[in-house]
C-alpha cells in the first residue's frame, strides 16, 4: 500500500514537471490545467498560466473565483461571477488605438527627460562556482520596528512608503554603480486606470522610468524629496511600456518592484480548510524564470516590509547578493534613525 507521504511526494514531481515545461507563446497553451487523483476523494488542481497574460493580482482574482465557483457547485447553485465590462483584450486594443494620442501628449516630455541619459549596468561578479544557468532567490526582512519608523517619516514628509524604500534602494545602487545619475524602472501593477481593471486577469502591469541624480551633500531628506517629485512627474506621463522603444538607447538594470499589503490575495493559507473541504496546498518549484541580473522585489508585509532578491547563480554568488542586502538595510537604517544624514557619509562594510 502505498502511504501518504509517498503520494504526496508523487504530487509534488507531477506538479514540477508540469510547471516546468517549455511553452512556445506563439503556438500555446497560455493557460493550462490538470487535476491529480490522490484517492477517491483527494484531488489536486494544478492551474499554469503563461505571465504574458497573467500577473500576481490576476492569480489571486483567479484563486478567489475558482473558490467561489467550487462553493457554488457544492451546494448545487448555479455558476455566478461578477460580470466585467472591460476584458484584457478590451484593454489590449485600447493600448494601440490611443497610442498616437499618447505621443502627442507626452513624446516631448520622456525625450528631454531621458535626453543623454547613461547606460546603467550592474557589474557581474568575474567568478561564480555556479556555472549551470539557474535562478535563486534571498529574503531580507526589514522587520516591523524599522517599517513602521520609515512610514511615520513618510507621513511626516507627506511622500508614500514605497518612495522612501526606494530612496535608500537608490542610494545603494548609486554606490554600487559608482553613478550619481541613475536611471531605474518602477514596476506599477497597471490597475490605477479605473476600478474597471480590479477584476480583469490579465497581465497589465507596467514600467515606469524614473531618473534621480544624487547631488553633493545631499542628505536623505533631499534625496527623499527629489525621489518624489520624479516619481509623481513621471506618473503624469505614464508610458505603459512605449518609451523602451520609443528611446531604446535609455537602457538600465534597475528595477524596482513594490507589492502591497493590500494587494488583492486569497486569504487562504497553506493546508487550511476551506469551502466544503477545500484547500490550498502550496508546491514549491523554483520556475523557469531566470533574470538577467539581480532584481528586487519588496513586500509590504504585516511582519513589516521585506526584501526578495532573485538572481542569476551563474552571474552572482549568493555573498554578492547577501552583500547588497546588508547594504540596502544598512542605507535604510540611516535614512530610519538620522533622514538629516549625507548620503556619501555612510560607510559600507565590505
Amino acid at each position: 500500500m502505498i502511504s501518504s507521504a509517498e503520494i504526496e511526494r508523487e504530487a509534488k514531481r507531477l506538479a514540477e514537471e508540469f510547471f516546468m515545461k517549455e511553452n512556445d507563446v506563439s503556438a500555446g497553451p497560455l493557460f493550462d490545467a490538470i487535476v491529480l487523483r490522490l484517492a477517491d476523494f483527494d484531488h489536486v488542481l494544478l492551474v499554469a498560466v503563461d505571465h504574458i497574460v497573467s500577473d500576481g493580482i490576476s492569480c489571486a482574482i483567479l484563486m478567489r473565483e475558482i473558490q467561489a465557483l467550487y462553493n457554488q457547485i457544492s451546494q448545487r447553485l448555479p455558476f455566478s461571477l461578477p460580470k466585467l465590462n472591460v476584458q484584457f483584450a478590451d484593454y489590449a486594443v485600447w493600448q494601440q488605438q490611443t497610442y498616437n494620442d499618447w505621443l502627442e501628449k507626452h513624446e516631448a516630455y520622456w525625450r528631454e527627460r531621458l535626453a543623454r541619459a547613461p547606460q546603467i549596468r550592474l557589474q557581474r561578479d568575474d567568478v561564480v562556482v555556479n556555472t549551470h544557468r539557474a535562478a535563486a532567490t534571498l529574503h531580507f526582512p526589514f522587520g516591523k520596528v524599522m517599517t513602521n519608523t520609515l512610514r511615520d517619516l513618510a507621513k511626516r514628509e507627506r511622500t508614500l512608503l514605497p518612495l522612501v524604500f526606494l530612496t535608500a534602494y537608490v542610494a545603494t545602487m548609486a554606490r554600487w554603480c559608482n553613478q550619481h545619475d541613475l536611471v531605474l524602472k518602477f514596476i506599477s501593477h497597471g490597475r490605477h486606470s479605473g476600478p474597471e481593471f480590479g477584476g480583469m486577469v490579465g497581465l497589465l502591469a507596467t514600467v515606469l522610468h524614473l531618473r534621480t541624480e544624487i547631488s553633493k551633500g545631499d542628505c536623505f531628506l533631499d534625496l527623499l524629496k527629489r525621489v518624489t517629485l520624479e516619481f509623481f512627474s513621471a506618473n503624469q506621463h505614464r508610458d505603459f511600456d512605449r518609451v523602451s522603444t520609443l528611446i531604446p538607447e535609455c537602457t538600465t538594470d534597475l528595477y524596482f518592484n513594490w507589492v502591497t499589503a493590500n494587494r488583492e490575495r486569497s486569504s487562504v493559507r497553506k493546508d487550511q480548510e476551506v469551502l466544503h473541504g477545500l484547500r490550498v496546498l502550496q508546491f514549491t518549484t523554483e520556475g523557469t524564470w531566470i533574470p538577467e541580473f539581480f532584481t528586487p522585489i519588496f513586500s509590504d508585509t504585516a511582519a513589516g516590509v521585506c526584501l526578495s532578491v532573485r538572481y542569476p547563480t551563474h552571474l552572482y554568488a549568493k555573498s554578492t547578493i547577501e552583500r547588497f542586502g546588508r547594504h540596502l538595510r544598512l542605507f535604510a537604517t540611516e535614512f530610519a534613525q538620522r533622514p538629516s544624514t549625507s548620503v556619501e557619509s555612510v560607510i559600507l562594510p565590505k
